[in-house]
């Protein structure tokens, strides 16, 4: 069985912000492999459940991230790896100065990468200081 996208809209109070979230699924161990364009988006993507496998996924010939749970800067250049494994994952995407305008600070040093110590930033400036678990 192949990857599968599950998309959703975001509550209406947070659409000047996100433009998307999306479940994605692998529910049997694949070997497969993907491409992705560069849409210009950036978001989260917080595997919520990594249980067999490999994720390879590469950006400009580096790693793009390696963690379960990162932010990502803006996307501008394809995404590419290979799928061996099974796995469920929520992809967030922000529209294009969403994430900016949300948390409030310049994001561009995101651009093309995927970190992990971004993630708990971000949880910590968030605009109601709500406690985000990962």
């Amino acid at each position: 069985m192949s990857v599968q996208h599950t998309s959703f809209l975001p509550a209406a109070e947070l659409q000047d912000f996100f433009a998307t979230y999306v479940i994605q699924e692998v529910p049997d161990e694949v070997t497969e492999p993907f491409f992705t364009a560069a849409l210009g988006m950036s978001g989260f993507i917080i595997t919520l459940a990594h249980l067999s496998g490999i994720l390879n996924a590469k950006i400009n010939g580096d790693n793009f991230f390696t963690d379960h749970a990162v932010a990502t800067g803006q996307v501008t250049a394809p995404i590419y790896g290979k799928l061996i494994c099974k796995l469920k994952a929520m992809l967030v995407f922000f529209k294009p100065t969403g994430k900016q305008r949300f948390f409030g600070n310049d994001l561009s040093e995101l651009t093309n990468t995927a970190k992990k110590s971004v993630m708990h930033a971000f949880a910590n400036q968030s605009r109601n200081n709500s406690e985000v678990k990962l």
